[in-house]
């Protein structure tokens, strides 16, 4: 776009390919291949934009013509109101309300993404797991704004667009930058040197359609394996994306990061590989859909959240060898029955809270384990505490334990 401003001529016509200019500055200009159709001006295949000055996009396409577009490169500068106006031209506004706009394809390759403009993108918060749309866990009403060279929080949500090829020149990549995507894949520039806000709020590739991560093959931390992200020797798995249906680590993985598993809203079960630790990590299965959970042998702690609000999970099994779980660990699941193994000495916050469906707890200790604050909250009035032989008195003497609805030996 920016040698056709250059041109003399404002209008070339090349067989049947037109290429209209609508500024023929060399600073700004807009360059157009109209759709083959009985009205080649209504609908656009492709738009080549170039943004000089950051905010100034919406002045480039006119309204008229922005719910036209199926294609769009974009270069130069853009902010937090060409952010909207793009949204706006792939299906929805900044507020969240649909429009007409008919951007499939982005490309932002030559873009810089700069601070300042409005907010591009608002919402509220609200719990609900639902596929068509993936669930929002802010916990305040937000409104998200650019920063200098960072891929933004919400920045393709809810939009048509289903494929984007990313800025050159970010540095990062917030934790929710692709959040509610249709995208099926995402190429990582080698620019990329980390990702904003993971342990707050997640990955950034969960709660997405997108089955595929891919990675610069000049990246000098990263790596993609089978559509996975993992650090440069592979032996730690970053992120799924949100879209997968099966995954297979392999088998020289060893840890796996917080959150890696996050919003993985299509993804039934995983195979954890034995050579697995999860120290130091949190949340790494956070709001997935899996249904069915093998924590590895050797195992000796569950940590924080692994499992939380996994809805969906209904089959958890707990190797001997586990001596502490963690707070929140199947907190919100489907389980209608667990098995403690006898090697566990504490557990700890609301570990087991808000299983509604929870029948059966299976604890294989002779001696309670110890509790810290109320681990099986709201989900004890229903449920049947089984313990071993010769341990009856000394569970139902036990703080939180003796709670159970009703309490058995096997």
């Amino acid at each position: 776009a920016r040698k056709l401003g250059n041109l003399a001529n404002p209008c070339l016509s090349v067989g049947r390919i037109l290429v209209y200019i609508l500024s023929a500055s060399t600073t700004e200009c807009v360059a157009k291949v109209p759709h083959r159709s009985e009205h080649p001006f209504l609908v656009f295949a492709h738009v080549a934009v170039h943004v000089a000055t950051a905010g100034k996009l919406s002045t480039l396409i006119s309204e008229s013509e922005k719910y036209n577009i199926q294609s769009l490169t974009v270069t130069g500068n853009i902010n937090s109101d060409d952010i909207a106006f793009i949204r706006a031209m792939a299906g929805y506004s900044n507020s969240g309300a649909k429009t007409d706009g008919k951007l499939v394809q982005l490309d932002m390759s030559g873009c810089n993404i700069v601070s300042g403009g409005s907010g591009y993108y608002s919402h509220s918060a609200y719990y609900t797991y639902d596929k068509t749309y993936a669930p929002d866990y802010q916990y305040a009403y937000s409104t998200y704004t650019t920063s200098d060279n960072v891929l933004p929080n919400c920045v393709f949500a809810k939009t048509n667009l289903t494929t984007v090829v990313l800025p050159s020149t970010i540095t990062a990549i917030d934790s929710q930058a692709f959040y509610g995507a249709k995208l099926k894949s995402v190429t990582i520039p080698a620019s990329v040197q980390g990702f904003e806000n993971i342990g707050l709020y997640g990955q950034p590739f969960g709660y997405s359609e997108i089955e595929n991560i891919y990675v610069a093959h000049n990246h000098p931390a990263l790596i993609s394996i089978d559509g996975l992200l993992y650090n440069k020797n592979t032996m730690q798995l970053i992120a799924c994306p949100g879209g997968r249906k099966e995954v297979v680590l392999p088998t020289n993985v060893t840890s796996i990061g917080s959150r890696a598993f996050c919003g993985t809203i299509y993804l039934t079960n995983v195979n954890i590989p034995k050579e697995v630790t999860f120290s130091g990590t949190t949340k790494i299965f956070y709001l997935s859909s899996i249904t069915s959970a093998i924590i590895p042998d050797g195992t000796t702690e569950i940590p924080q959240d692994m499992f939380y609000k996994c809805f969906n999970l209904n089959s958890a099994t707990i190797p001997e060898g586990v001596k502490t779980i963690q707070s929140g660990n199947f907190g919100y699941s489907a389980l209608e029955s667990i098995t403690i193994p006898s090697t566990v000495n504490q557990i700890i916050g609301d570990a087991f809270s808000h299983m509604s469906e929870l029948k059966e707890v299976h604890c294989k200790a002779v001696t309670p384990p110890s509790i810290f604050n109320s681990p099986f909250y709201n989900s004890q009035s229903n449920c049947v505490l089984y313990v071993p032989v010769g341990s009856l008195n000394a569970y139902r003497q036990a703080d939180v334990w003796k709670n159970f609805a009703e309490i058995k030996e096997e």
